[in-house]
């Protein structure tokens, strides 16, 4: 592995000097809004039934034979995939370096920072293919994807009709009443572009304040738009640097969420879990990781809806 160079081991050893690192550039405040939820079963699976079909009861008169439909269910299995990396130091630097700030703390943060980004990543692009996780496109199931440009077989420019459509595609039963979505997601020109495509409609497009991101956030429809790094590569026929946008209920019993195992309770509010490397006789070393086992739940197929092939090229940036 790479040690830290003598310079950063010295700025950081600064007292007046942030001791955390934050790289810009970078703009993902959905990861802040998914629901983090402990599965704490055994091994690496988690396992649950999905609802196939369900008894249909029907109005009868009296003498009637009443209708016999059992509830249908399939059961869906995903595996949790890890995320993490180690670092070192070398002993003397730690030692020297850390009498105002734990240098090794100091990589530990910054590493959880990265596992945070890559764990967004992973949501909006990860293929399903292991160790990669389940991200959206590879969790909307086909009965749920429509197409931009009301389904041009090589993508299109969005319509207004198409992202309503999309909304009003998620129809998650949310355990018995049934519920639309509760958030949108994308990438920053997607959001860029609903707001043109509600602007030439002569809407005024609405911005309330979250209060967990503490900045103004969009709406579509009522719907909060969640930025994200989603693929900006996608093809659809001939069509190429295509993206989609999303439509999902998150919250409730239907809602799609991240779901991390405990690691037997050693695990932060991220799901995160630090640890230390022991030091080993002969080796001027110490070191440390951060390790994650997690998968991304899709209760239902109507809790997550998408609206593929979309061609945003248009768009300036």
């Amino acid at each position: 592995m790479t040690l830290p160079t003598s310079t950063t081991i010295q700025q950081l050893t600064r007292p007046y000097l942030l001791k955390g690192y934050r790289p810009g550039g970078y703009l993902g405040p959905l990861i802040r809004k998914m629901p983090l939820i402990p599965y704490p079963q055994a091994g690496q699976q988690i396992r649950f039934n999905r609802g196939d079909t369900a008894p249909t009861p029907a109005v009868y008169a009296a003498g009637d034979n009443e209708t016999a439909a059992p509830l249908e269910t399939t059961l869906v299995t995903l595996t949790f995939q890890r995320l993490g990396a180690q670092l070192e130091l070398d002993i003397a630097d730690a030692l020297a370096a850390s009498d105002v700030n734990d240098q090794l703390q100091v990589q530990i943060q910054a590493l959880k920072v990265q596992m945070i980004r890559l764990l967004l990543e992973q949501l909006c692009t990860g293929d399903g293919s292991a160790p990669n996780l389940n991200g959206f496109a590879a969790g909307t199931d086909t009965s749920q994807t429509t197409g931009a440009a009301n389904g041009a077989a090589n993508g299109g420019v969005p319509t207004i009709e198409d992202v309503a459509l999309l909304v009003t595609n998620v129809t998650a039963s949310d355990d018995y009443v049934g519920a639309g979505p509760d958030c949108l997601a994308g990438t920053s020109k997607a959001g860029r572009f609903l707001y043109k495509l509600m602007r030439d409609a002569g809407e005024t497009p609405m911005f309330r304040m979250d209060p967990d991101l503490g900045v103004p956030i969009m709406h579509f429809m009522g719907l909060p738009f969640y930025i994200g790094p989603f693929a900006t590569n996608e093809t659809k026929g001939t069509g190429t640097n295509l993206t989609s946008i999303y439509a999902f209920k998150k919250n409730g019993p239907s809602g799609v969420h991240i779901a991390y195992s405990p690691l037997n309770g050693n695990v932060d509010a991220w799901g995160m879990m630090a640890y230390m490397i022991p030091d080993q006789l002969g080796i001027g070393k110490r070191g440390a990781g951060g390790m994650g086992y997690y998968q991304i739940v899709y209760p239902e197929l109507a809790s997550i809806a998408r609206l593929n092939g979309c061609d945003l090229s248009g768009m300036i940036g």
